[in-house]
Formats: C-alpha cells, structure tokens, sequence
C-alpha cells in the first residue's frame, strides 16, 4: 500500500494521474480546464471510454463474422494510446499482426510510449509509434485492414487518405463529434462540410448518422471502394460508424443509389424516403411537389437511406457485452437496444417516429411509454422497435396514424 501511495504521489508531481480502463493501464496528463477540450496537453476524454469498449467488443465480433484471422491497425490519433493498448489486451495479441499508433503531438508519442511500458507491451516488432500529420501517416504506411479516425470534430479530411489505405475485406471506423452540424443546429456548416440538409427534429441524431455515412462512401466511391456501413450508431455527443469495405465499381454504384433524401410533414409527423419526385403524405393527405405537404415538406439529405447495422454482428456485439462482467450496464443497455432495433431496421427503413413530437400535435397530456407504444404497434401485425437515438423513439413500418393511434391507446 506505501508503494502504491508513493507512485501516486510521483506520478501526481509528474503532472500525470493513472487511470484503468478495461484491461489496460494509462497515464493521462492532468488538466486545469473545467471541461474536455483539445486544448489539453494530450487529450483523453473518459467519456469516450464506451466508444472504446464498443470498439473492442465490435473488433472480436467482426474478425469472426468477416473472417479476418489477423488485424493490421492503423490508429492515426493515438493521444494517450489506450484504444490500441485495450485492443492489444483484451482481443489477444495474437489475433494482432500489426498496430501502429501515431499522434501528430510529439507529448502524445512520448506518453504513448510511456503507457506501452506501464502494459508491459514492448515496441519493435508489431507494435509501433510515429509522430507526423495522420494524413502522412496513412498515406506513408502500406494498407491496413483496421483504420481508426477518431479526431476531435470533423472528420472529413482525414478521409481520402484512409479511403486509398483500407483493404478489401478491411473496417474503416469514423467518429464525429461536430454533432451540431450533423443534427441541424448548425445547418450552413452541415452543407460546407457533409453537401448535405440536416434536419432538427425527433430523428435528428440518425439523420446525422446517416449524413456522415453518405460522406465517408462517397469518398471511397472515387477510390473504387464500397464502405458499407455494418454498426453505425449515435451516442451522447459523437456519432462513430464503421464500415467493411469492398472493392469493385459495381458494389459502389448499389451504394450509391441508396444515397436519398427524406421529406418530413412538421404538421402530422410523418416522413417518407423518396424514391421519386412526387408522392403524397398519408399523414396529411396532401400532394408532394418535393418542397411542399400541408404546412410544408421539410427535406433532409442527401443520406444513406440503407442499412446501419449488420444485424448479426449487432447480436454478437450485444451477446459479448452481456457476458463481460466488466462492461457497464449502461453501455449493456445500449447495446441490447441496437441489438433489437438492428432485427427490424430493413423492414422499418430510414428514421423514427418521436412520440414527444406526436403527443403535442395530438394534444396527448400524458406521454406513453415507448415500449406500450411498440407493443400496440406489433400488437397491430407491424414491425417496431426502440431506437437508440432517443428514448422516445420508434421506429416502425406503420402508417403515422396508425402510430398517433398506439400513442392515444385510441
């Protein structure tokens, strides 16, 4: 215990505090500031640490479900290093070729390098650590079948280079946190960044997803690239998808014409992919003319109208999560909601219903459940699930007025 309390003292005066997470053990420096920020001398941010267990959890499940006996990572943004210590740890060094990790910040390096001792990882071999721009880390290295773009806000320039780099067969993973131009606040920088109409309303979060998933395949799309998206997903303040790709001019064109828009009635909620110029709501009744329904249309996109999940990778994820008894039950809680949520999303297509957002326009007093709300609704002979992007929120094949009517019990 003396030992222990004498390391902390030292590792306190040395500017540093040491934090386990998973299997692993970092050093992460000490900050005055009263929130994350990039301005920390290198940044780790603890409330990120469920998208590296997720990542964790996601990288097992995947090499099964995609066969990929050994991975070749690249993580372009290491910071403290700790989503490639856990990786080395908790999947097995074994199933680990190569990891290389690099951080523009030579501090970074140093405490990468620092934490790879405290792991007792040993550099040389397949374990190593550079410090240059990420783009010329990428582009510098040989193909990688695991690249990880994690930056702090927009990750858009960091894509053509991890584009040309990941393999055929290969899991491009991509994180955003400027959430704010994805969800609708910040429109303009959405259509500066994403060429796409983001959309602030009860989905916005999944339109946001979906948004940056169209970005990252149009991207590969130049390179001859498929990236389908197999787990994508928004939580807290980051939206992160990962992608497997494959290569061929005829996989990206079946992508691309997955690349829609979504039209939605403010008036009765209801929303609808178009497939064609004109259709009409069946929530209000009225005629489509692309811009106008009622009061008026509100279109979002374009987006990838397709799949977010792989759902029998979603499943294992989940099932993965259950049995780590070291997993928090939150981020258990989220998972076994995207687990379910993946089972039906062919069938209940792009966005949710928010039942907020129907029991005002219905004058609803008392919000119901979300699971009563899926229960009439299934009850009914639809599809309905949970979404994780909100508690709220539904997602179901069902007409909007057959879902205003599992909101009033009616």
């Amino acid at each position: 215990m003396m030992n222990s309390k004498k390391e902390a003292a030292a590792r306190s005066k040395a500017g540093y505090d040491l934090v386990v997470e998973g299997k692993a053990k970092v050093a992460v420096p000490k900050y005055g500031g009263k929130t994350v920020s990039s301005a920390m001398p290198v940044f780790y941010n603890p409330a990120m640490k469920p998208n590296r267990d997720i990542t964790v959890l996601f990288m097992a499940a995947a090499a099964e479900a995609y066969g990929i006996k050994k991975w070749n990572i690249a993580d372009a943004m290491a910071a403290t290093g700790v989503r490639g210590i856990r990786i080395l740890l908790e999947n097995g060094g074994s199933s680990v070729e190569s990891l290389k990790m690099n951080d523009y910040s030579a501090a970074a390096v140093a405490l990468i390098k620092k934490n790879l001792k405290l792991n007792k990882i040993s550099m040389g071999g397949k374990v190593s650590v550079s410090s240059t721009e990420a783009n010329k880390f990428l582009l510098n290295n040989r193909n990688f079948n695991y690249i990880d773009i994690d930056p702090f806000g927009y990750p858009g320039i960091f894509l053509d280079a991890a584009a040309k780099k990941i393999m055929h067969n290969g899991i491009l993973a991509v994180t955003a946190t400027d959430t704010s131009a994805l969800a609708g606040t910040a429109a303009a920088a959405c259509r500066r960044k994403y060429m796409a109409v983001p959309l602030k309303n009860g989905f916005m979060h999944e339109t946001g997803v979906r948004i940056l998933i169209r970005l990252v395949q149009l991207i590969g799309a130049v390179h001859e690239k498929a990236l389908i998206p197999v787990f994508s997903y928004y939580k807290g303040h980051y939206i992160r998808a990962f992608f497997l790709c494959k290569t061929g001019a005829h996989r990206v064109d079946e992508l691309l014409d997955l690349h829609k828009e979504i039209l939605y009635c403010r008036d009765c909620c209801e929303k609808i992919t178009m497939e064609k110029e004109s259709k009409q709501c069946s929530g209000c009744g009225e005629n489509i003319t692309r811009e106008k329904c009622h009061q008026g249309m509100q279109k979002a996109g374009p987006l990838w109208a397709g799949s977010l999940f792989d759902s029998t990778l979603a499943g294992k994820i989940e099932a993965a999560a259950a049995a780590n008894k070291n997993m928090d039950n939150k981020t258990k809680a989220f998972l076994a909601i995207v687990a379910e949520e993946a089972k039906h999303e062919t069938t209940t297509g792009a966005g949710f219903y928010s039942i907020g957002e129907l029991c005002e326009k219905n004058k609803v007093a008392r919000q119901p459940k979300t699971s009563d709300v899926i229960k009439r609704l299934t009850l009914q002979g639809y599809a309905a699930s949970a979404s994780h992007c909100s508690s709220t929120g539904v997602k179901t094949n069902a007409p909007v007025k057959n879902v205003v009517s599992a909101v009033t019990g009616s």
